[in-house]
């Protein structure tokens, strides 16, 4: 018989909220993976899954209980208790506990037309929660995340990017190994920057291209403007000078896939 955790004060439940935290997560080297879609998409990886937390009464698909079983004994807890446990007013009933993955350079699969999205001192979960999800609906080969003020692996973040921060590599690391990279494999870089002359829909980004985009406050740094092959923009015709991140990406990935007739 599986485990039951009836109180919101029983030392697990104290432990998965500390791993809310990113100090707690690295300690242990795990994050936390919960809600429905999320789930989903990490299980479609084939990554390991270390620990499984439930509330059968708040998971609607018993047959996907089922085959949480399989992959490891789970730990039965209570509505209350779950309740304490739950991200924001999220009551799905599922919490995974599991490896935080861990990619390299060399695990991304070298590509003749590869499409990778570089983001630079990003520091909003939400803007990398829905870059992921643009970078995944064009089917880019990764998102380099160079120098980052956000942990990657924040609840915030997968919960924005509904999981596909597992369908696509995420590699953390150095604006200087990020660009080591690219000129490795023979990539574009196209910087996104609002003082660019050249206008993002008149470049041919047809070949190998690296979307670099900056943080919400300051755009890029001059490491990029000064690394990048070609820098352009997105036309404002209003008061603002500039667009929210996310939005900035997707509309120039989308440019990038429409170029490419795909």
């Amino acid at each position: 018989m599986s485990e039951v955790i009836q109180s919101p004060a029983n030392p697990k439940i104290k432990r998965l909220l500390r791993l809310r935290e990113k100090r707690a997560r690295e300690r242990e080297g795990v994050i936390l993976v919960e809600g429905r879609p999320e789930i989903d998409r990490y299980l479609e990886t084939g990554y390991p899954v270390k620990e499984v937390y439930i509330c059968p009464e708040l998971v609607e698909d018993k047959d996907f209980l089922e085959r949480l079983k399989v992959l490891v004994a789970p730990v039965t807890i209570s509505r209350s208790a779950f309740t304490k446990l739950a991200y924001g007013h999220r009551l799905e009933g599922l919490v995974l506990v599991v490896p935080k993955p861990e990619i390299r350079a060399e695990d991304i699969p070298q590509k003749k037309q590869a499409l990778f999205v570089v983001l630079e001192h990003l520091e909003k979960p939400g803007n990398l929660g829905a870059i992921l999800r643009s970078a995944d609906g064009v089917g880019a080969d990764a998102v380099l995340v160079a120098d980052p003020n956000v942990d990657v692996y924040n609840p915030n973040v997968i919960r924005a990017s509904l999981g596909t921060i597992f369908s696509r590599p995420v590699l953390v690391s150095s604006n200087e190994e990020v660009l080591a990279f690219l000129k490795k494999r023979k990539v574009t870089v196209f910087a996104a920057a609002p003082e660019a002359a050249e206008n993002y829909a008149q470049e041919n980004l047809t070949s190998s291209a690296a979307l670099v985009v900056g943080s919400e406050d300051k755009g890029l740094s001059d490491f990029w403007l000064q690394a990048a092959d070609r820098k352009i923009r997105i036309p404002m015709r209003g008061k603002a000078d500039s667009l929210n991140a996310s939005v900035s990406t997707a509309i120039i990935l989308y440019e990038i896939l429409r170029q490419r007739n795909v």
